[in-house]
């Protein structure tokens, strides 16, 4: 009897799932790190420990979880790099008014 539960059963194939999941998302992880460095970088600090949970969900078989994950990554790290470059902006042409107005 135990022979044939040996040969039916193979606990390394349990494990894999009974779909293919395709491709893992984009973890934003390098976008992060340069937002964090260049932009808003409380922003970017969300994003960047969003990014770092998603490779690590999807090892562990939990896509939907590393899909948000990279979502909120993504979602976080754009409102970085937005927000950075309009300050830049906004800082520039403060500039270029205090020089046009003789300051």
């Amino acid at each position: 009897m135990s022979d044939i539960l040996d040969d039916n059963f193979d606990l390394k194939d349990s494990n894999q799932p009974a779909y293919d999941p395709g491709p893992p998302p984009k973890n934003w992880q390098t976008e992060s790190i340069i937002a964090l460095i260049l932009c808003c970088w409380p922003l970017a600090l969300v994003g960047l420990l969003s990014a770092s949970k998603v490779n690590d969900l999807w090892a562990r078989g939990e896509y939907a979880a590393a899909r948000e994950a990279a979502a909120k990554a993504e979602t976080w790290t754009k409102w970085s790099f937005g927000l950075g470059f309009f300050l830049i902006i906004i800082v520039v042409l403060l500039q270029f008014a205090a020089i046009a107005s003789g300051m």
